[in-house]
């Protein structure tokens, strides 16, 4: 322990923000962290009232003001605002922690402490009152043994106060406890106290205790401890001790005891070394971690909030939904919850685990079963809370202590709905919930979660008005002559849904829009292509491989083989059946040819494709067909695809014949190269450039069982579609073997290569329906919803099996006796456009995109299909999540957020602030702190430089 004689730097200040604070600037420089205390200072000599600080890394000090009025503190010379100088550079994190005063007593002044980047020690910031120099607060006086500073043994990379915990899991009054976590995989605990008078120079904390050191065998990212319950103590202002705060979480991309991976608990009661540690299963690695006990919705139609169950009546009319009449919404048993973000590199599209920000029941230590289908083998578990980008910190709301009241009357009783357990959250209207999360992102943006609801909310209607519902925006075609691609009227959509100009079963303009089902929650904003003999996405780049001559072909490797590098480097695992390659698909090589010269070589030898013809045409690659897949071995660690000789096909637009590519390519044999019998020409194998299209047909296939892949371009792969001929009738049954379907219901699908190892010596042999299996299980990935989550069918049998329509209530759904939504139709655009009863869709599989397909002919019909030949179309998911920007308007900071602090402008009703709510202050890197509320719209959001 070092004792370091500090001085209050006393500098000036005047205010600055961009809304109701004043005109001068705050000065911030890189700020790091931000903490909201309760201390004494000048601005309120004798007063125990609420400060922030800043921790303004680049000029090595901590800025103060009032989070109250967002006006920095006074110093005695007008120059800046008040700073407290830091004897260590760069403050980094900031921490605080209210006193639990023993009960009937007075509200202490809280714990703040400070660590710099890259420090081991740890600083106290006095908050209580002293009478040693020109301040009566807000100092590192060294007059006072509290001054000292504690080396805890580690750098620092994530800290936490919180109030000590007895044995018996009970608040030990004025007494904190401050966790770092430290690199290495240790944690250090350091206790203070606090003794005296609260009201006088004669309370203080007491000297820190000698920091004890923990080894959990794992590195901590991450700390959070759960803040307490509701009500609010009205004599200290603090949340009622609920039990909770005893469990220290931490978020860790180790495995924790028993090789589970997810968020470590500590039980806290008792010395730091008596400390007991287990695991709750997030089923992957985390990297942030929050906790809340709250009320979440009930499970039938009163606790939905979900911008599908009610709808206005117009684009401009309230929505109002018995989600706002307060305790029929929710639970009336609190439970507790742990929130953890997985670590992007466990999860995503191409993983077995979809991202985002996992709900852990610490009652059971595994994830939150999805409560709308229980009991199931193996679980069926929430989906993750999405995030737009990477969340740097993860912070909870609890509903603001004297909120406004009368501003959002209750639809039964007429009471405002806001107070107590619920608090107010702006999306596409108003909402009423128990708790939020707050998520500020890599990109800028800050994203809110209705933790009720388990649901990042939509700040659009997703189903109303047209211009944000989710949907299908334009179809384009493409160039080649016909036959084009068409879509076939799916057989729920029945006749006097359509508009008069649609006239035919078969549609390939605009018209066909209403043809293509899409689903929100599961349909993402992107552009569809679907083509014949397309490049799958993976493939579309020419990549290197390795060519091998081998009995009846050539054996393709993806790699390559820089100098002075012994094994291969960029290795496309081919092997692996989420990329989509299937027998019979194409394979280009792009070879150079050494024999002849100009448009003649290719009759001598393999093609120049980087010559020209005299149109100005690039001469094609070489092709072959898929006949089988090698696993990999030591020379081909990413497996092989077994290739035999190709057959021409045509490419140009407007051809009339089988095949007309004796010039140009794509070649069905060149005497030099691929002769029609024989082996290929050396020129033809050694270091490639290679590309895989789709195939054209099934292998057996014949014309009218044409097979197009589907893209998209975010997606990415989404499977094939086979056309079949037009249904003799009009009201004819599509058969559903024939629809193309991109869901997530083939996800359980069995794969032996999910997760695809990273040693190819433990590839398994995988081939036939194994690989028909792992490709589907891989395509359901990318078709996970993404949002809506909280979104259920409520009818009877749960299965949205009935068409709801406001033009027959007999069809609407049954609900509650007395309830003000019984007349309302429930799911009524939902159920048209996508969750039809006809189809073979649960509505928790989406789907995310389905269509039936067909070819329109000329006439007479022509025999084939171009190459490329294709259909384009745009959908628009209907999601924008809820947040803000910093700015206030549609722009982004200068650079990313860095954590935050919580703050209730409404706990003192004499501050007049109650319209205010709740806020959260941000810091930003790029020199800017935002004050910024989820229950404010983004006009009301004030940026602080």
């Amino acid at each position: 322990m070092t004792r370091r004689a500090l001085t209050l730097v006393a500098l000036a200040a005047a205010a600055g923000c961009n809304k109701g604070g004043g005109s001068a600037t705050f000065r911030l420089s890189e700020p790091g962290s931000v903490a909201v205390f309760h201390g004494y200072a000048a601005k309120n000599v004798g007063i125990l009232h609420p400060y922030a600080a800043v921790a303004n890394s680049a000029n090595d000090e901590l800025i103060l003001f009032d989070p109250v009025d967002n006006i920095p503190l006074d110093a005695p010379l007008v120059i800046r605002p008040l700073a407290v100088a830091l004897p260590t550079p760069r403050p980094a994190l900031l921490a605080s922690a209210a006193f639990t005063p023993p009960s009937g007593q007075a509200r202490r002044p809280d714990l703040m402490v400070v660590v710099a980047a890259g420090s081991t020690e740890l600083q106290l910031i006095r908050t209580w009152q002293s009478s040693s120099d020109l301040d009566p607060g807000l100092s590192t006086d060294a007059t006072h043994p509290d001054g000292d500073m504690v080396d805890l043994g580690g750098e620092v990379s994530a800290l936490l106060a919180t109030p000590t915990v007895n044995p018996d899991g009970s608040i030990q009054p004025d007494a904190v406890r401050v966790v770092a976590a430290l690199a290495g995989g240790s944690l250090a605990v350091v206790d203070y106290q606090w003794t005296g008078d609260p009201t006088t120079t004669e309370g203080k904390v007491s000297s820190a205790s000698p920091p004890t050191t923990l080894s959990p065998g794992f590195d901590v990212l991450s700390l959070a401890v759960d803040p307490g319950s509701l009500p609010w103590d009205p004599t200290t202002g603090l949340l009622t001790p609920n039990g909770q705060q005893r469990f220290l979480y931490a978020a860790t991309l180790d495995p924790i005891s028993s090789g589970i991976h997810g968020v470590a608990r500590f039980d806290m009661s008792g010395a730091p070394g008596t400390w007991t540690v287990d695991a709750l299963d997030a089923h992957s690695p985390t990297r942030l971690v929050a906790a809340l006990t709250l009320k979440e919705r009930v499970l039938d139609a009163r606790g939905g909030y979900d911008q599908i169950t009610t709808l206005g009546s117009s684009p401009s009319s309230a929505l109002t939904t018995v989600s706002e009449s307060g305790q029929a919404s929710f639970q009336q048993q609190a439970v507790s919850r742990v929130y953890a973000f997985r670590d992007p590199g466990s999860c995503g599209p191409d993983r077995p685990l979809p991202c985002g920000v996992v709900v852990l029941d610490p009652s059971t230590g595994d994830l939150m079963e999805n409560p709308w289908n229980p009991g199931q083998t193996p679980k069926d578990y929430l989906p993750p809370l999405p995030a737009v980008a990477n969340p740097v910190a993860l912070l909870v709301a609890v509903p603001p202590r004297n909120p406004p009241t009368g501003d959002f009357p209750d639809a039964v009783t007429g009471t405002n709905v806001e107070g107590g357990d619920y608090m107010l959250m702006r999306a596409s209207g108003n909402r009423v919930t128990t708790g939020v999360l707050v998520m500020p992102e890599e990109n800028g943006q800050v994203t809110y979660a209705d933790l009720a609801r388990w649901e990042v909310p939509n700040a659009v209607l997703e189903l109303f008005p047209a211009a944000a519902e989710t949907g299908v925006t334009t179809i384009t075609q493409s160039r080649a002559d016909l036959p084009r691609i068409g879509f076939f009227r799916p057989s729920y959509l029945a006749p006097p849904v359509l508009t008069a100009a649609i006239g035919s079963d078969l549609e390939t303009v605009d018209t066909a829009m209403v043809f293509i089902r899409v689903t929100p929650g599961f349909t993402p904003t992107d552009v569809w292509t679907v083509t014949y003999q397309g490049y799958l996405p993976a493939f579309t780049p020419l990549r290197p491989a390795d060519v091998e001559a081998v009995a009846g072909g050539l054996q393709v490797s993806f790699q390559a083989h820089p100098p002075g590098i012994s094994t291969p480097t960029q290795v496309v695992n081919v092997y692996d059946p989420s990329y989509g390659v299937r027998l019979g698909d194409i394979v280009e090589i792009w070879t150079h040819g050494s024999a002849g010269t100009g448009e003649t070589q290719q009759a001598q030898g393999c093609p120049d494709t980087t010559l020209t013809n005299s149109s100005g045409l690039g001469v094609s690659a070489v092709e072959g067909t898929v006949t089988g897949f090698l696993p990999p071995d030591a020379s081909h660690p990413g497996g092989s695809l077994l290739i035999a000789r190709g057959g021409c096909v045509p490419v140009a637009t407007g051809v009339t014949v089988v095949c007309n590519s004796d010039t140009y390519g794509p070649w069905d044999f060149l005497p030099g190269c691929w002769p029609d019998a024989g082996t290929p020409s050396p020129e033809l194998t050694g270091p490639q450039q290679v590309r895989i299209r789709a195939r054209g047909f099934a292998p057996g296939g014949t014309s009218g069982q044409e097979e197009f892949v589907v893209v998209g371009s975010a997606t990415g792969y989404a499977g094939r579609v086979t056309r079949w001929s037009p249904p003799a009738a009009p009201d004819a049954q599509t058969p559903a073997t024939f629809q193309f379907r991109f869901s997530n219901d083939d996800e359980s699908l069995s794969c032996p290569l999910f997760p695809y190892p990273a040693d190819p010596a433990s590839v398994q042999v995988c081939d036939g329906s194994c690989r028909d299996d792992c490709e589907q299980a891989a395509i359901a990935r990318r078709a996970r919803r993404h949002h809506l989550t909280a979104v259920h069918c409520y009818v009877d049998d749960n299965n949205c099996s009935t068409y709801y329509s406001k033009a027959d209530p007999a069809n609407e759904p049954d609900l509650p006796a007395g309830d003000p939504n019984a007349n309302d139709a429930y799911l009524e655009d939902f159920v048209v456009r996508s969750w039809d009863p006809s189809a073979p869709f649960e509505p928790r599989y989406g789907p995310a995109l389905a269509f039936s397909v067909g070819i329109q002919q000329s006439t007479p019909p022509k025999p084939f299909v171009v190459r490329d030949t294709q259909v384009v179309f745009d959908t628009r998911s209907g999601y924008v999540p809820v947040g803000r920007y910093p700015t206030g308007g549609n722009g982004t900071p200068p650079s990313e957020p860095r954590w935050g602090a919580y703050f209730d402008r409404t706990e003192d009703p004499n501050w007049g602030k109650q319209e205010d709510r709740y806020r959260f202050y941000l810091p930003y890197v790029g020199n800017l702190v935002v004050d910024i509320s989820p229950a404010q719209s983004n006009s009301d959001t004030r940026v602080l430089r």
